[in-house]
């Protein structure tokens, strides 16, 4: 598969192939123009030659934006691929507790994680769900000035929770 470099200077070139068709179009359009009537077979030979290289060089263009396009393709295909893989996350004892209360009620905050764990202050508690959140397994809320963490179970059914045993 081709990088994005690659495929900008694909493209790049193709622009280019595309405005010398425009230039040699425009020339065979003035040799055709009606004061040029009376030109003879050679220039009526030149124009039909014309045609048929600028007709070769479009099946080419088509061709490699064909390529292009099927690349990207395959390019987002494995992208969204890889974002359905199951992605493990490794908690430890305290973060499977958070977890696991945090799915039994609507929404918690540091202060109601602080009294469950018995943390003197709020900050270890605001460090653990913020981890959480970092991790994907929680959503965040700020209502005023607290801010409230719920548990999302459609991103936890794509990630694989282990714990260490307890």
């Amino acid at each position: 598969m081709q990088s994005d470099e690659e495929i900008k200077k694909e493209l790049s070139e193709l622009k280019e192939m595309v405005q010398r068709l425009a230039i040699t179009s425009n020339s065979a359009k003035q040799i055709a123009e009606p004061e040029n009537q009376n030109a003879d077979v050679s220039y009526l030979m030149k124009i039909v030659e014309e045609r048929e290289r600028t007709n070769g060089m479009l099946r080419m263009i088509m061709e490699r934006v064909r390529n292009l396009e099927q690349q990207i393709i395959k390019g987002n295909e494995q992208a969204i691929q890889q974002s359905n893989e199951t992605k493990q996350v490794l908690l430890s004892d305290v973060d499977a507790k958070i977890i696991n209360y945090a799915s039994m009620r609507e929404m918690v905050c540091a202060d109601e994680i602080r009294e469950l764990m018995g943390y003197k202050g709020n900050n270890a508690a605001c460090s653990r769900l913020n981890k959480l959140y970092k991790a994907g397994l929680l959503n965040r809320f700020q209502l005023g000035h607290v801010v409230y963490y719920k548990f999302d179970a459609g991103k936890a059914t794509k990630m694989l929770i282990i714990s260490p045993p307890q």
